[in-house]
């Protein structure tokens, strides 16, 4: 049961680091980029949050 907390735990963290990653390279696309994504500037911590966060 330990372990899997642990597992769980450090793919959480994971799942962070790459969110942040996204985050930052979403944070420098052109507003024309991120429409064609369906995303507004506004709206990409949301975006990213339900990505890796949201289906749970």
């Amino acid at each position: 049961m330990a372990f899997r907390s642990v597992s769980i735990f450090f793919d959480q963290i994971g799942q962070a680091q790459r969110m942040s990653a996204d985050y930052n390279r979403m944070r420098q696309m052109s507003p024309e980029s991120l429409s064609r994504m369906g995303v507004e500037r506004n709206d990409i911590a949301n975006h990213l949050y339900n990505k890796y966060f949201g289906n749970r």
